[in-house]
């Protein structure tokens, strides 16, 4: 029988914990660098130091580097493939680059291993909450609450969620809850921001301008350092998150109490520094706008439709679509007050599919079915239905909000008989200040932060909806949003008209409506509009 042979002396043993124990210190003290060029040097001689290269990834991700994060968790997971704190770091990465189902699965097999820890929990809820699905994403939250009370993100987030799903009373008790924990000024913003949103005062108790003045000022008693080890945060390269979310949050509560000419200000300002921070992708933005704009035009119903498999008949595909801030989530809601609907927020369905067909033809990898050439209709087909009977289940129907979506209406009406589509106007002034007054996520939504854009947006995105309800004809549905806030039941009976469903009985609708909110704006919006051309 062979005897065991030690791979490493225990010297070289006692040695390399003693670095990687200097190299964690290095880090806890704000020393990044230090610390990475010590776990680098230990796995150059030593690849398969686990602790070493999970370290390295937990440095990455700290800064925002997930791509340089990956390759160490990949290895550490080679090394130790049932580790959970190497899957839920793992998990988290995947989020960040995108690779969703990736991280569902890393994240679901930590919670399995480890179901007492909080953070893949906590990852979960980050998860379904970057794909709006608030009640999912909130069930994640508290599960992360649970074992740890006093997670402060996860608390936010949570209450982010409670009030996301209209349920603003326990939105307050859990934001309040937070705001009562040692948190950073970032965290502070992002709850003021929240509050600032709910669509009555939150309580005169809490006087959120006021509360948001003090923020960033040197408190001398009693200040406590930040934690080297969670960096401010960055909206974009040069601008800081907490910043942004304060100047909207004071730019909504003037609004909400009045004073006009000061919430114009502040959103004026703050939107200058992200406009000018942003051009470049703003650019891109309107030159592959007017691209899909083109292919909506060109486009013309297949004369022949080709049955290419015996599929039976899935769920019905609703699909709502309209410019940001045109009351899409609300009109979900109402969607989902009938039978047999699964709701699927802004689920990405159309781009998953045009991504996985573009790979499978052999492209570049493609977010929109407009792009990709008429020999891949067959694949597209049998790639949408079989994610569609994944996503929606037993549903009968299965709603899609992904704005994006709004280009490939004529091809899903070609591959997808059962899709039907349901497409929203409302006042242009009152979307371009909704827009305006918006903190979006970073990389997203590139014309949001300029006027001038905006109304370009608007434009662009309306004369798509009036070609699409031209072309589609019977299938679509044109609805305003001024109508659906004047008879909601009408706009529920409506849709389930359209997609051959019965209304229930006993609507109890209750929505809240912003209509002519732009009214004390309208001439600043107009006169930016015109000054800019």
């Amino acid at each position: 029988m062979a005897q065991s042979v030690s791979q490493y002396s225990v010297q070289e043993v006692q040695q390399a914990h003693q670095e990687l124990t200097r190299a964690d210190d290095l880090r806890k003290s704000g020393d990044m660098e230090g610390a990475l060029e010590i776990c680098e040097e230990l796995l150059e001689s030593y690849s398969d130091y686990f602790s070493a290269r999970l370290l390295t990834a937990v440095m990455y991700m700290q800064h925002g580097n997930y791509a340089g994060a990956l390759p160490h968790l990949v290895r550490a997971r080679l090394v130790n493939a049932n580790d959970p704190t190497t899957l839920a770091n793992l998990g988290k990465a995947y989020l960040e680059l995108d690779a969703l189902e990736c991280a569902v699965e890393a994240l679901e097999q930590s919670i399995a291993l480890s179901p007492e820890e909080s953070m893949p929990h906590y990852f979960m809820g980050e998860l379904w909450l970057t794909r709006n699905d608030y009640e999912r994403a909130g069930g994640y939250f508290q599960a992360t609450l649970v074992r740890d009370p006093e997670h402060s993100s996860a608390m936010i987030r949570l209450g982010h969620c409670q009030a996301s799903l209209g349920r603003y009373e326990e939105g307050l008790s859990t934001l309040k809850s937070a705001l009562g924990l040692p948190i950073t000024d970032d965290q502070k913003s992002h709850i003021y921001q929240i509050l600032s949103e709910f669509p009555e005062p939150v309580e005169d108790s809490m006087d959120i301008l006021s509360e948001i003045s003090k923020l960033g000022a040197a408190d001398t008693e009693g200040e406590t350092e930040q934690d080297p080890g969670q960096p401010v945060l960055y909206f974009t390269a040069n601008i800081p998150f907490g910043e942004l979310s304060q100047a909207f949050a004071r730019g909504i509560m003037f609004d909400k109490i009045g004073r006009h000419q000061e919430a114009w200000n502040a959103f004026t300002d703050v939107n200058k520094r992200i406009a000018n921070d942003t051009v470049p992708q703003r650019a891109l933005y309107f030159t592959q706008g007017e691209a899909l704009l083109d292919r909506a035009r060109m486009w013309q119903p297949r004369t022949k439709k080709k049955k290419t498999s015996s599929r039976k008949n899935g769920p019905i595909s609703l699909f709502i679509l309209g410019p940001s801030r045109s009351g899409k989530t609300t009109l979900e809601k109402l969607v989902g007050l009938l039978d047999g609907v699964r709701l699927g927020y802004e689920h990405s369905i159309v781009t998953d599919t045009a991504q996985r067909a573009s790979q499978r033809a052999d492209l570049l990898n493609e977010q929109f079915l407009a792009n990709l050439p008429s020999d891949a209709n067959d694949l597209i087909s049998e790639i949408y239905h079989r994610e569609l009977a994944a996503v929606a289940g037993d549903a009968q129907l299965f709603t899609i909000t992904h704005p994006g979506a709004i280009s490939d209406v004529g091809r899903l009406s070609d591959l997808v008989p059962d899709a039907r589509f349901v497409l929203l106007k409302r006042d242009l002034d009152d979307m371009a200040f909704r827009i305006f007054a918006y903190l979006y996520q970073a990389d997203t939504n590139q014309f949001a932060y300029d006027i001038r854009d905006i109304y370009r947006y608007l434009e662009l995105y309306n004369r798509t909806v009036d070609i699409w309800a031209e072309k589609i004809g019977e299938r679509v549905l044109v609805l305003s949003y001024e109508d659906m806030m004047k008879d909601p039941k009408a706009a529920i009976r409506r849709i389930a008209e359209l997609c051959g469903m019965k209304p229930p009985e006993n609507m109890d609708v209750q929505i809240g409506s912003d209509v002519g909110i732009a009214a004390p704006y309208r001439d600043w919006l107009h006169a930016a509009r015109d000054n800019a051309k």
